[in-house]
Order: structure tokens, then C-alpha cells, then sequence
């Protein structure tokens, strides 16, 4: 499936506004809300659009941020990237070309629940051989959206 025109106006339009209604879109675009249904499912199913929740982790009690690089020693990475990716709040493990060999972000309560998870889970995986643990003071911008679609 191709991003035409009228694709990428309704990919923009949903970053910008993950809630506005088909309704709202066909008004907007100028087409019939049939085919801007008909549009998103085709982008669903050739996996070019996925419509998912994000939740406001801090709502959710997450008051603490972390970025973890992570040097690895005696096991392949993505194996010790898979276990990591098992903590229940760990968002993301990324597996980086050069130093580190990973970087994972974790969601804390607050520092001594950070500790915990990292006493308790990151440091008995094995073949983690050094970590740095990076604290968010803020989070200033925290974007899930894939940047501008009218870049080419």
C-alpha cells in the first residue's frame, strides 16, 4: 500500500489528535467517512498504522524515570536484552551498536523502588557486566509518534 496524499493527511491529522473521530477527519479532508474508515483499516492491515493506549505512568504511580546503559560480557546481548525486556516496568530495551551494548528505560515509583528493581532483577541477569543508571530529573517532551510524515 502506497502513502498517498489523502494516507499521510489522515496519519498526520491522527498524530496530532489520536482521538478525532472519522467524522471529524471526513469534514476536514473532504472525503466520505467510508473511505477514511476504509483508508485506516487498509494502513492497519498492511501494518503502516497501529491504534494503541498509552497510559500516563505517572497517574499510574511512576513518579521516577530511568535510562540504564547496560555492557554486557560473556552472553549475546539480545539474549540479556530479552531478560531485561521481562521486568514488568521496564518500556523499552534497545540493543546499540557500539557502547552500550544496551539501553533499557525503567518506570519507578521513587528511588528506593528503583533500587529494588535493580537489585532484585537487572543485576541478577546474567552476563550484565557494568551498568549506569541515568534518573530523569524531567521529562520535558515525551513523544510516540514516528516524526513529520511530509518529510521525504
Amino acid at each position: 500500500m502506497l502513502l498517498d496524499d489523502l494516507n499521510r493527511q489522515i496519519l498526520t491529522m491522527l498524530q496530532d489528535d489520536p482521538s478525532i473521530t472519522n467524522k471529524d477527519l471526513s469534514e476536514r479532508i473532504g472525503a466520505s467517512e467510508v473511505t477514511i474508515a476504509a483508508r485506516i483499516r487498509g494502513m492497519e492491515e498492511a501494518n503502516i498504522l497501529r491504534v494503541m493506549m498509552q497510559r500516563d505512568f505517572r497517574s499510574l504511580g511512576y513518579n521516577l524515570s530511568a535510562i540504564i546503559d547496560i555492557n554486557v560480557e560473556g552472553r549475546h546481548p539480545d539474549a540479556i536484552g530479552h531478560e531485561i525486556a521481562r521486568i514488568e516496568s521496564c518500556t523499552s530495551v534497545s540493543l546499540a551498536l557500539g557502547s552500550p551494548d544496551i539501553v533499557a528505560h525503567l518506570l519507578a515509583r521513587d528511588t528506593v523502588h528503583l533500587q529494588r528493581i535493580v537489585d532484585n532483577e537487572l543485576s541478577t541477569i546474567e552476563g550484565i557486566a557494568s551498568y549506569e543508571i541515568n534518573v530523569s530529573l524531567d521529562i520535558v517532551r515525551w513523544d510516540q509518534g514516528y516524526g513529520g510524515l511530509d518529510a521525504q
